[in-house]
């Protein structure tokens, strides 16, 4: 009898018990606690290298740009130096600045003028109903980033690229502290004119974005516009 019950109970598998299932799921949660703030951070820095990549490509558009234009460059800004990313003005003067980029085709790839980072600021993300692409298919085209605001593109288009030499040409768009919030929050990218693409610390930008105030786009402002972009030439 107590050798055919035994027999009855090999190849039985005996289940987890309350303790040992708790005691699994607090190793797991432990794991994901460690894990996690590792996989965050190598998911920050791959979109803060694909970042620098479409910064760089846009530089290297800059280049050819000015190879066919008598070395002119499309950067500058639309009324006050914080309005520096358009590339299509719907009900006025249409293609500017970025949009010089797209009209000669050197941007085949229409997400390079985008942060990855960037989803909360729809205004400035790839093809949204706020922001159309193609350019001129209704609305308002923003880059995501922000040009050099060198000139006034009302008045001005000339901008020599051997003016600009190793200063900033492009950057994450930095024209107040929110938007940096809605990217890589601790730092910005920004782009030279020759070619390289430097990673610049939040902490150096704060003074000036402390000191914007007022509406999104207001004259008052253009001196830490000017500041932030001084910031960027001197961390190449």
């Amino acid at each position: 009898m107590n050798q055919r019950r035994s027999s009855n109970n090999i190849g039985r598998s005996r289940g987890f018990t309350l303790i040992e299932l708790l005691v699994v799921i607090a190793i797991i949660s432990l794991l994901a606690s460690i894990l996690l703030p590792s996989l965050n951070r190598a998911r920050d820095l791959a979109k803060r290298t694909v970042c620098a990549s479409n910064q760089h490509h846009i530089t290297l558009a800059y280049a050819s740009y000015a190879s066919e234009y008598s070395n002119y460059i499309p950067v500058g800004y639309w009324s006050t130096k914080q309005f520096n990313y358009p590339i299509y003005l719907a009900g006025g003067p249409g293609f500017v600045m970025f949009g010089n980029l797209y009209l000669a085709d050197l941007m085949p790839e229409p997400k390079v003028f985008y942060c990855p980072t960037n989803t909360t600021d729809i205004g400035a993300c790839f093809d949204t109903d706020r922001n159309r692409w193609p350019p001129g298919s209704g609305g308002h085209t923003r880059a995501g980033y922000g040009s050099r605001p060198e000139v006034n593109w009302r008045y001005s288009k000339r901008v020599h690229l051997y003016e600009l030499g190793s200063k900033a040409v492009v950057a994450d768009f930095a024209s107040a502290a929110g938007h940096v919030n809605d990217r890589h929050k601790d730092g910005v990218n920004a782009g030279y004119g020759d070619g390289a693409v430097s990673w610049v610390a939040r902490s150096l930008l704060d003074e000036d974005f402390e000191q914007i105030t007022g509406g999104p786009f207001s004259g008052a402002n253009n001196i830490h516009i000017e500041n932030i972009w001084e910031t960027f030439d001197e961390q190449h």
